[in-house]
């Protein structure tokens, strides 16, 4: 295996530095983050509509037709009803930016425990960053695309995948804090 040169240590460095400093400005930051509202369902004023919401799962039932929705935790279930003759518009934001710290225990070429920040998520996809720890080396980064296990009745609980600052790919398990 070829060892890197000062020049190309100093360069990835650099590179991952710059990352993750990127990615903890925003995971730090105190301005509001951007959820975009995904799924609006409108519905005749005459109907009659029951809602219900159980373990991140949005029923919606009328009398012609029941619709699930999945309602991420970091997202959100809105229902607006106006005014006779207003139909009720329900309307779930699953998907935007978030900053859902966690820890992990990852495998890539050793056994690391980590720390990272999940900055973007899509129904129970999301995409993360962070800082694995072990001996030799310390420090190594890693970014990895997560999904959330919350149909075990593992709420706070993802796996993940993706590929760290020593070049290789890891594998983890991650609990949001």
């Amino acid at each position: 295996m070829r060892t890197l040169t000062n020049r190309e240590l100093y360069g990835l460095g650099l590179l991952v530095a710059l990352v993750l400093g990127l990615v903890l400005r925003g995971c730090l930051s105190k301005q509001p983050l951007g959820n975009h509202p995904t799924v609006s369902t409108d519905f005749p004023s005459t109907d009659t509509v029951r809602v219900a919401v159980k373990d991140n799962i949005l029923e919606v039932q009328t009398p012609t037709s029941t619709q699930f929705k999945y309602v991420p935790e970091e997202g959100q279930a809105v229902i607006d009803i106006k005014h006779e003759p207003a139909p009720p518009v329900i309307t779930v934001t699953n998907k935007g930016l978030t900053r859902q710290f966690g820890g992990s225990v990852l495998f890539a070429d050793k056994l690391r425990v980590g720390v990272d920040c999940e900055f973007f998520y899509w129904n129970r996809v999301g995409v993360l960053a962070g800082l694995g720890f072990s001996s030799n080396p310390l420090l190594a980064g890693y970014l990895g695309v997560s999904y959330q296990l919350d149909q075990i009745k593992l709420n706070n609980t993802s796996v993940w995948a993706g590929y760290t600052s020593t070049r290789n790919i890891a594998v983890g398990l991650r609990v949001s804090f």
